[in-house]
C-alpha cells in the first residue's frame, strides 16, 4: 500500500505522545462539545489500562493519568499482541495483505 499507517508493520508501534497529539486531535474533533475540544492526553491514558495498548511509564509506579501522559510526554501505542505475531496468526489470511 502507498502511505505507512501507524498500526501497519512498517511503522514504530510505539510514539511520543507529543508526536501524535496533532492526528489525535483530528480523530477526537467530531466528539467536541460546544467549544470545547476533547483533550488528546484522556484516551492514552484511558487505554493504558488495555491489553491492547502500551504506555511506557518513566515516573514512578503505579497507573499512568492524562496529567502524566503531558508532563511526562508518555510513550504509547498499539500492544505487542495486536501489531505482533499473535494478531497475524489469528487473523483471516484474506486480511494479511492489507497490512502489509
Amino acid at each position: 500500500m502507498g502511505d505507512c499507517s501507524r498500526a501497519s508493520p512498517c511503522a514504530g508501534r510505539l510514539s511520543l505522545s507529543s508526536d501524535v497529539r496533532q492526528e489525535t486531535c483530528r480523530v477526537l474533533a467530531p466528539f467536541a462539545i460546544a467549544n470545547s475540544a476533547p483533550d488528546p492526553a484522556m484516551p492514552w491514558a484511558a487505554l493504558g489500562k488495555s491489553e491492547l495498548w502500551e504506555l511506557v511509564n518513566p515516573g514512578p509506579p503505579g497507573p499512568i493519568t492524562d496529567a502524566d501522559v503531558k508532563r511526562l510526554n508518555i510513550v504509547g501505542g498499539l500492544s505487542e499482541d495486536v501489531t505482533g505475531a499473535r494478531m497475524m496468526r489469528t487473523m483471516p489470511p484474506s486480511f494479511k495483505p492489507l497490512l502489509m
